[in-house]
C-alpha cells in the first residue's frame, strides 16, 4: 500500500522536471507532498525541517552536483532513500549508483514507480561496458568534415521542424481560448510547453552557431579589432538596448591576424555573456580594451557582474555546462564554447579572471597582424 502522503524531496534545478515527476506520481495514486531544492544550503535546510520518505536528485545541476547531494543526504539522513532521476551520469558512475538507492532515466519515469513498488531496493549494477575497440579513440579523418557538416546541419533542420509546429500549435491554443475559458492548470501547462519550446529553439541556435564556427572555411587576414567590435555591437544593439547595458570601447584596439567573421562571432559571445550575467538590480557596464603581449594582442572584455568562483571557471568552456539555472539566466550553455572554438581555429585562446561579486575579465589572445 502506498504511503499517503509521500513526502518527496526533489533536488533539481528545473521546476518543469520536478512538476512532471510530481504529476507522474500523483497519477499513479501517490498523494505527494513536495519540496524542491537546488543548492547545498537549501538541501541542508530541507533535511532539518522535516522527515522525508524519498529524495530524488538530478545529477547535473549548476553549482551543485548530484554526487555532492548524495554525500550530504547520506551524511545527515543515512536512512533516507536516495534515487538519481537524471538524463546523464558520468562514465565512472558504478560507485555513485552503488551508494544511491536507485537510478531512473528521465526519459523513463515509469521506472520510478517500479522502484517504489519494490520498496526501493539497492540499484543493480549498471552496465558501463566500453564499445567494441576499447577506449582508444579512432583517428580523425579530415575527409569526413563535409559529411559531418551535412549531418550537423540537416539534423538541426529536422529537429527544428517539429519544434516549430509544437510552438505554433500551443500558441494558437492559447490565443483561441481566453483566460476565462481555459482551466488554470491547462493554461499553465501550455505556457510551460511554450517556454520549453523557446529554450529548445535557443539550444538549436547555439548548435547552429557551433557548427558555423567549426565547419566554415577560414580566411585569416589582418583584421581591425575596432571594426570587429563595431560589428559585434551592431549585432547586439537590440538586446543591449533592452537591458540598458553600457559598453565602452577604448580605441584603438589594434589589429590581429584572424578570420573577420569568426572574430566578430567571438566578440558577440563575450560581450553578450558580460551583459547577461549582471545582478538583477544593476545595469551592466562593460569595457572593451586591448594590450600588446609580445607576438600576441590581448583583448579584454571586463564587466562588473556577478563573477565566477575559481572552482567553477574550468567548467565555462565545456559544452552544456551551466553554473546557473535557466530560470535565473537564460541561454544554451554554448556561448563560451563557441567563442573558445572560434578562437582556437584562429590560433588564439580565451581565458577569464574572476571572483564572486567582483565581476569578470575575459581575455582573447590572437596573433598580431
Amino acid at each position: 500500500m502506498n504511503r499517503i502522503p509521500l513526502r518527496l524531496l526533489i533536488i533539481d534545478d528545473s521546476d518543469d522536471d520536478a512538476l512532471i515527476l510530481t504529476r507522474q506520481l500523483r497519477t499513479a495514486g501517490y498523494n505527494t507532498q513536495v519540496r524542491r531544492v537546488q543548492t547545498a544550503a537549501g538541501l541542508d535546510q530541507a533535511l532539518q525541517d522535516q522527515v522525508w520518505d524519498l529524495a530524488v536528485c538530478d545529477y547535473r545541476m549548476p553549482g551543485f552536483g548530484g554526487a555532492a547531494a548524495l554525500d550530504q543526504v547520506k551524511s545527515q539522513k543515512p536512512e533516507l532513500p536516495f534515487i538519481f532521476v537524471s538524463g546523464t551520469l558520468p562514465p565512472d558512475s558504478k560507485d555513485l549508483i552503488g551508494r544511491a538507492d536507485g537510478f531512473v532515466a528521465k526519459d523513463n519515469p515509469h521506472r520510478l514507480l517500479e522502484v517504489l513498488k519494490n520498496h526501493l531496493p539497492k540499484a543493480q549494477d549498471v552496465q558501463n561496458a566500453e564499445p567494441p575497440g576499447g577506449s582508444a579513440r579512432r583517428g580523425f579523418d579530415p575527409a569526413t568534415v563535409p559529411e559531418l557538416e551535412s549531418f550537423f546541419r540537416k539534423g538541426i533542420h529536422d529537429l527544428r521542424a517539429p519544434l516549430r509546429a509544437m510552438h505554433s500549435w500551443t500558441q494558437a491554443a492559447l490565443e483561441m481560448n481566453s483566460a476565462a475559458e481555459l482551466d488554470p492548470e491547462v493554461r499553465d501547462a501550455l505556457g510551460r510547453v511554450l517556454r520549453a519550446a523557446e529554450r529548445q529553439e535557443a539550444l538549436l541556435r547555439g548548435l547552429e552557431n557551433f557548427a558555423k564556427v567549426t565547419f566554415s572555411p577560414l580566411s585569416p587576414e589582418p583584421a581591425d579589432l575596432d571594426l570587429a567590435a563595431e560589428r559585434a555591437l551592431s549585432s547586439l544593439r537590440a538586446s543591449l538596448d533592452r537591458s540598458g547595458a553600457k559598453v565602452m570601447t577604448e580605441d584603438p584596439l589594434g589589429k590581429v591576424r584572424a578570420d573577420p567573421n569568426l572574430l566578430a562571432e567571438v566578440l558577440i559571445c563575450l560581450i553578450s555573456n558580460a551583459a547577461k550575467f549582471t545582478a538583477p538590480d544593476r545595469t551592466a557596464s562593460i569595457t572593451v580594451r586591448s594590450e600588446a603581449r609580445g607576438p600576441l594582442r590581448r583583448l579584454w572584455i571586463e564587466d562588473q557582474g556577478i563573477g565566477i568562483a575559481p572552482a567553477d571557471q574550468s567548467l565555462l568552456f565545456r559544452p552544456f555546462e551551466r553554473l546557473h539555472g535557466v530560470d535565473e539566466y537564460a541561454g544554451s550553455g554554448l556561448g563560451l564554447v563557441i567563442a573558445d572554438r572560434a578562437a582556437r581555429r584562429m590560433e588564439g585562446s580565451i581565458g577569464v579572471e574572476s571572483a564572486p561579486d567582483k565581476g569578470s575579465r575575459f581575455w582573447l589572445d590572437l596573433p598580431v597582424a
